[in-house]
């Protein structure tokens, strides 16, 4: 690397700013850009996918079956799966948000019941399993935790 900037994304076409905060990026196999964009309030986000030419191909901001009245969308990691599938932790609401490719929800699963509670960070391990881990609820607290998930889409 030479270090000189190959592209810089600022406005979309309507020359509004794309991002407020951007807090997490990643890319697909479409080589679409990923990007986790945190709202102003530290609890509200949403997960902006862009081309490579700078366009959004969409957004999300949750699903209101979760995110609804004082339950906002709270995303802080984001995978994606060897097929193409979007994962998003959702760490106030205790979700994981599955979605295709294209933006449209898969599934979106509370998974405070199985002991996963605010899960903040992802990954898939070379087995395709998915690793979440997960805040204590409490700074003063020392007993966050790693899960490993096996998933089936």
């Amino acid at each position: 690397m030479n270090g000189k900037q190959k592209q810089s994304y600022k406005y979309d076409k309507h020359k509004q700013r794309l991002f407020i905060i951007p807090a997490r990026i990643t890319s697909n196999v479409n080589n679409d850009i990923l990007v986790i964009d945190r709202i102003y309030d530290d609890d509200d986000g949403r997960v902006v996918v862009l081309d490579r030419e700078g366009q959004v191909k969409w957004t999300y901001q949750g699903n209101p079956q979760v995110n609804s009245g004082d339950k906002l969308f709270n995303p802080t990691d984001i995978v994606i799966t060897s097929v193409g599938h979007v994962i998003v932790s959702d760490v106030n609401n205790h979700a994981l948000h599955v979605l295709s490719g294209e933006g449209d929800v898969l599934t979106c699963k509370v998974m405070e019941d199985q002991g996963i509670i605010f899960p903040m960070s992802l990954d898939i391990d070379t087995k395709g399993q998915l690793w979440v881990g997960c805040h204590s609820g409490d700074d003063q607290r020392k007993d966050a935790k790693l899960h490993v998930i096996k998933m089936s889409f």
